[in-house]
């Protein structure tokens, strides 16, 4: 597991964001709601949670850590799955 800000990615733009982290991940935990609209993610190699919460801060994702781990699980390469909404 890890973060877009510790593996060096902060800045870089959605598409080369998602091509990086396939080389190294099976799934990407996001909260940008408009990423599957934006993007053809069934051309991803890897699955995409989509989490709805209120801010980005830890206190929001808490109530959800089952869900999205869930979610992370089942998830297949292409495919988004929302936790939250």
């Amino acid at each position: 597991m890890s973060t877009v800000s510790k593996a060096g990615w902060r800045s870089t733009k959605d598409p080369t964001l998602l091509r990086l982290a396939e080389r190294s991940f099976d799934v990407f935990v996001t909260i940008d709601q408009r990423l599957e609209r934006q993007l053809k993610t069934e051309a991803l190699r890897i699955g995409i949670v989509v989490v709805h919460v209120r801010n980005n801060k830890l206190s929001a994702y808490e109530p959800l850590f089952e869900q999205i781990l869930q979610a992370a699980k089942s998830v297949k390469r292409g495919g988004v799955a929302h936790v939250g909404a």
